[in-house]
């Protein structure tokens, strides 16, 4: 199984620090290229991967699939010399923020950022389909609320108020459960598939403070 995917280089010398995107279920690594050059411009690489069965990369997905390919992709990653690997941070976005959690809690990150983000997989399939005993039933669970606790460095979660596919009650559940300072940001009138203005400008500071902090 080959997972493709992209490192940008940030502006610089290297080694630089690095940021490793997990995105969402509708994002392509190819199509969001454009949107962090700002984090590059100040000296940080981004690195963007392709889940198993989306986009160029093969196999199919699973929960169990998912976590393994990130794991590997966080450790090839530190072991390039134009990555600082005491300078890793990752960013999660609603299907990736479970994924972005669990490399949090199992290697060495200096901060992380999740957008949209659920306490558990199945809970968030739950509110859908409440007529099913999907707790039971689902097959590829990813629970980040029971990884969150080993999670210690610097969260910042953003959630749009009117998010109706992820509520922003399982965003508080999960800032709740982190066991370092996690920071929970509502962002006023949005949904899940836009988060506004805002966002943006707020991850870039956060991720850029935390990139220079020694």
């Amino acid at each position: 199984v080959v997972s493709r995917g992209l490192l940008l280089p940030g502006a610089g010398a290297a080694p630089r620090p690095t940021v490793l995107y997990f995105g969402g279920n509708a994002e392509t690594v190819y199509d969001l290229q454009p949107s962090y050059a700002e984090l590059r411009s100040r000296g940080i690489n981004i690195a963007f991967v392709a889940y198993r069965g989306y986009g160029r990369s093969d196999g199919h997905p699973s929960s169990a699939a998912l976590l393994s390919d990130a794991l590997r992709v966080y450790d090839a990653l530190v072991a390039r010399p134009e990555v600082r690997a005491d300078a890793m941070m990752v960013w999660g976005r609603s299907l990736g923020t479970g994924i972005a959690t669990h490399v949090a809690a199992e290697r060495g990150v200096r901060a992380i950022v999740l957008a949209s983000p659920y306490a558990r997989l199945s809970d968030t399939a739950a509110l859908h389909y409440p007529w099913l005993p999907v707790r039971l039933l689902f097959r590829h669970e990813i629970p980040s609320v029971e990884w969150a606790p080993r999670v210690r460095t610097q969260a910042l979660l953003l959630h749009g108020t009117e998010d109706r596919l992820i509520p922003i009650a399982q965003g508080r559940l999960l800032a709740a459960a982190f066991g370092g300072p996690a920071e929970l940001v509502a962002l006023e009138g949005q949904d899940h598939n836009d988060l506004g203005s805002e966002y943006q400008p707020r991850v870039v500071a956060f991720l850029t403070a935390r990139a220079t902090s020694d």
